[in-house]
């Protein structure tokens, strides 16, 4: 079965303008008839693929572009979920070892202090130390709570 349409007819239907319905028609292969009045029709194929009256499989592949599509989203929302936990995580895990570079600093700060005050009253005070003491006993002793 086919159905006669002119040009313009098509070009509306497809939502092309009047030459790139004519073209179509030409690349398709369509029989046209020129009426005594010069007007043309065109014959088109209800089976053709290309009919403009053939909206299911146009329709089938909208709707399963659709689900891929929202296939699509839905992964890409559960990746921005996870990311947005990790990076929750990992400033968490930043601002806890901020906090104890901190603390560390002050606490080696005030051992740097003490050594060199431990080192000057020693040298003041003329006492001749035989054996010097390491630098981790120092600080051990001055860390001690």
């Amino acid at each position: 079965m086919s159905t006669r349409k002119t040009y313009r007819e098509l070009a509306d239907l497809w939502g092309i303008s009047l030459s790139a319905a004519k073209q179509r028609v030409r690349r398709y292969d369509w029989f046209r008839q020129t009426a005594n009045d010069g007007s043309v029709t065109v014959v088109v194929p209800d089976d053709s693929p290309h009919s403009p009256f053939n909206s299911t499989s146009k329709n089938q592949e909208k709707s399963e572009e659709n689900e891929l599509l929202k296939q699509a989203l839905e992964t890409i929302d559960r990746l921005q979920e996870r990311s947005d936990q990790r990076i929750k995580e990992l400033t968490d895990s930043l601002l806890e070892e901020r906090a104890k570079s901190s603390s560390l600093s002050v606490r080696l700060e005030k051992a740097e202090a003490a050594l060199g005050g431990y080192i000057r009253s020693q040298s003041q005070s003329g006492v001749r130390i035989r054996s010097k003491p390491t630098f981790s006993s120092l600080i051990k002793r001055l860390l001690k709570p």
